[in-house]
């Protein structure tokens, strides 16, 4: 005999919200009326329960019974909780059962009788089942069950009103298949809820075509296991709902498959072949399809995902098992640094046609072969960009010691949400646009970095005009240096055709600098540059770049940390807008003995820096303005510098010509006063534009101050030679 499942040995009743209903009564009667029926603890029938039965504290108690029921059940409180019809697991079944019942006085004396003759043979004592007055009694109490005779021990005793035999050796439920299942009926509802490909013929021995099993129009349908896989050999659109049970479809090279239903899996392999497979509806999982990795999964998974239906879809890179073949660790001195995450032999690249699309990706991405990127957005030769791709979730790459160079590049995209990126052990992000493709509204909230080989962020704009980065955002940095041997010229670096670009502004940019195993960037944390191989790829684009707060906590900073640099050699346009916010340099030593460098920079504004630190405007530069900073920690030799809104190089003379006559034009990016002093002056004209001021006419002017803006000129006529000197505002 096999074992069966048992049930629970203790009844537990529970209230209209689910809880326990504990001091509860519950009543036994015979069905629809009123008349106490017994229930009993034990299955053997001997010790009989209270009527009402009381409820413990957890709403439980033992109660064993025989037959059909009236069952009432009441709250501590006396409120009703149902009164319902209830009977034993084995009072609706029929079979060649027979109850054969003997009353006292009529069939039998009590303290005499010890035989009864019974309506039928039971062929042997274990096919009996015996009861005075519900009382089972035991095979021991039978001396010789005889054919129809059956023969106690001992009489039957006094007081014993009715001797029940239950007689029998089966028990029939019959035989139910589909022509006897009543449509309506509770079995029926139960059957139909679900339907099986192989009820419609579908075979799974990867032959022979089962593309009409999936297309018979019910729902859901159920993808059970089968020898092979389920074949589809024709475009097909399914509109039932799949749920897959350990089935596997195959769509082979040239086939659509289309699923408008939804699609309800295990993170597991559902989709083989070199078809394509579209789903309409609900997250697409990326384990479903067949492939290696993430870059072999993917690109079977983005073959379905096109213009015409990508609108919307959402992707979803879950987490690994360790025993699933894309699946990989990262170690570090033998250590398992993040469990199982998707190992990555090849980038991971997203086409103007997945654009739209949201990647969630709890799983993380390990590089497991030498590659110059993980993720790619767009191709260099494709002139489309890659739009409204969003990360809502943590995207965590892991270089693997650099065999990944790069953690992404974007040849072109906009309206891009990171909110979370970490990045360890390779470079972060190389936006470099190509095939006058923009970068455009991308946004990181918080990047966290370590052991870089390379930038976090390079913002490279030198393929042409018209290939601009513009509108980038990055919150939050938090970096701790590069790997020993690996460090670049900059943690940010911008390279060209730029502009507004916000680093930091949100939280700043916390970099640590320098701790066992690494080292600092060689030039600065953020390095603004205008590169280019020739004097026409020079552009006019360098605006608008706000650098928020740089931190170095307690460890040193070795590197600056802002540079602006010139590459054209004076031919291309200035850096214009670069606004430098507050920011922290505990302990920097850095080359030089400056803090920030500026070259080539026009109305660059620095602002709020700690005490101590040192800033170089260059002579390239014009209308820099510093605030916070002493002018004794300043080493200007721009042209209109205003340190704290004065100017640092004071007056400069003015030669005056013997003639009797002098003219001077301001040619700066800023406000001058002309001052002149003694001399017999008759006569001061200012040209603004196509207008001339006569300021003053006289026989002796004495001393004057005019106002120079931009662009105008100043003519001054005297007898006698006055001075005249230029007072940068």
């Amino acid at each position: 005999m096999t074992a069966t499942l048992l049930p629970n040995a203790k009844q537990q009743f529970l209230d209209g919200n689910g809880k326990p209903l504990a001091g509860g009564s519950v009543y036994f009667y015979i069905p629809n009326t009123s008349t106490f029926k017994s229930t009993w603890q034990d299955p053997a029938q001997t010790i009989l329960n209270t009527n009402p039965v009381i409820l413990d504290a957890a709403g439980e108690a033992i109660v064993w019974g025989s037959g059909v029921y009236r069952q009432v059940v009441y709250d501590v409180d006396g409120n009703l909780i149902w009164d319902q019809i209830t009977e034993d697991a084995n009072a609706g079944l029929v079979g060649n059962m027979t109850d054969d019942v003997f009353i006292a006085g009529t069939d039998f004396t009590p303290g005499t009788t010890t035989q009864l003759t019974l309506s039928v043979g039971a062929g042997s004592i274990t096919n009996t089942w015996i009861f005075f007055d519900a009382a089972y009694q035991a095979d021991n109490s039978i001396a010789s069950l005889n054919g129809t005779t059956l023969t106690f021990t001992t009489p039957i005793p006094v007081g014993v009103q009715t001797v029940t035999v239950k007689i029998g050796t089966t028990i029939a439920i019959g035989t139910v298949d589909d022509s006897n299942v009543k449509s309506g009926s509770k079995l029926y509802n139960r059957i139909t809820d679900f339907y099986d490909v192989r009820d419609f013929g579908a075979v799974g021995n990867g032959v022979t075509d089962d593309t009409a099993a999936f297309t018979v129009g019910v729902t859901p349908l159920l993808v059970t296991p089968c020898p092979s896989a389920y074949l589809i050999k024709t475009n097909t659109t399914i509109t039932s709902d799949l749920i897959f049970m350990g089935g596997v479809i195959t769509v082979p090279t040239g086939v659509t498959l289309t699923i408008n239903g939804e699609v309800s899996a295990p993170s597991k392999v559902i989709f083989q072949g070199s078809g394509t497979v579209i789903i309409n509806k609900g997250e697409i999982d990326v384990s479903w399809f067949d492939g290696t990795d993430a870059s072999t999964k993917w690109a079977f998974c983005a073959r379905g995902i096109q213009n015409t239906n990508g609108l919307g879809k959402i992707v979803v890179f879950p987490k690994p098992a360790a025993t699933d073949p894309w699946a990989t660790v990262f170690q570090i001195g033998g250590n398992d640094v993040w469990g199982p995450r998707w190992r990555v032999d090849a980038p991971i690249i997203i086409n103007s046609p997945q654009q739209a699309t949201e990647f969630r990706t709890p799983g993380g991405f390990v590089a497991t072969t030498a590659m110059a990127w993980m993720w790619q957005l767009g191709t260099p030769t494709d002139p489309l960009k890659v739009d409204y791709c969003h990360f809502p979730e943590k995207l965590s790459i892991e270089g693997n010691n650099g065999l990944c160079q790069f953690a992404g590049i974007m040849y072109g995209s906009s309206h891009m949400r990171i909110p979370y990126q970490e990045i360890y052990r390779t470079a972060g992000w190389l936006m470099q646009p190509t095939q006058n493709k923009q970068i455009s509204d991308i946004k990181f909230d918080f990047v966290d970095s370590g052991g870089l080989y390379g930038p976090l962020l390079t913002l490279d704009g030198s393929n042409g005009a018209n290939n601009t980065i513009t509108d980038v955002v990055v919150d939050f940095i938090n970096s701790t240096g590069f790997t020993s041997g690996h460090a670049p010229n900059a943690l940010i670096q911008c390279n060209s055709n730029y502009h507004n670009i916000k680093i930091g502004k949100g939280g700043g940019i916390v970099h640590r600098a320098v701790v066992a195993g690494t080292q600092d960037a060689t030039g600065a944390i953020v390095s603004l540059f205008n590169v280019g191989a020739t004097a026409g790829n020079f552009f006019s684009t360098f605006y608008g770049v706000e650098i928020g707060p740089i931190i170095n906590g307690s460890l040193t900073i070795t590197a600056r940390a802002i540079q602006v640099l010139d590459g054209s050699g004076g031919v291309a346009a200035k850096h214009t807008g670069i606004t430098i916010d507050s920011g922290s340099f505990v302990n920097g030593v850095v080359p030089g003995g400056f803090d920030i460098t500026l070259d080539y920079c026009q109305g660059a504004i620095v602002q709020g820096l700690a005490p101590n630190r040192n800033i170089s405007v260059s002579s390239t530069c014009v209308g820099t303005q510093i605030f916070g900073i002493p002018s004794a920690n300043v080493t200007d030799n721009g042209a209109g510098t205003l340190i704290n809104g004065k100017s640092k190089l004071g007056t400069s003379p003015v030669a005056m010509s013997p003639s009797g006559a002098t003219q001077y034009v301001n040619n700066n990016a800023y406000d001058v006063d002309y001052q002149i002093q003694g001399g017999t002056v008759t006569a001061v004209n200012i040209t603004r534009g196509a207008t001339v001021l006569s300021v003053y006419s006289g026989a002796s002017l004495g001393a004057g101050l005019f106002l120079l803006s931009p662009g105008d000129s100043v003519a001054v006529a005297y007898s006698g030679s006055p001075t005249a000197n230029i007072i940068p505002r």
